[in-house]
């Protein structure tokens, strides 16, 4: 569960990031809706600017599959 304001911090994005090392995770599913980017006309809706985590993901996994809005991440 991605909490705005939770995740988007760089403190817990890099906790995200340690955890998915330390157990090897290997397989990661992102659901990339429209709805899971849609603009929230709230403090939510504005970007803090982190991006630990994407570029972790980018970096160490690659895509393997889609099923519809999700997509299937496999270490590379």
């Amino acid at each position: 569960i991605a909490a705005p304001g939770v995740v988007t911090s760089a403190p817990v994005q890099q906790e995200i990031v340690d955890d998915l090392d330390r157990y090897g995770v290997r397989t990661v599913i992102r659901w990339t809706a429209p709805e899971s980017a849609a603009h929230e006309p709230n403090r939510a809706g504005r970007s803090s600017g982190v991006t630990l985590l994407d570029d972790y993901l980018a970096r160490m996994y690659r895509r393997a599959a889609r099923y519809g809005d999700y997509v299937l991440l496999q270490r590379r």
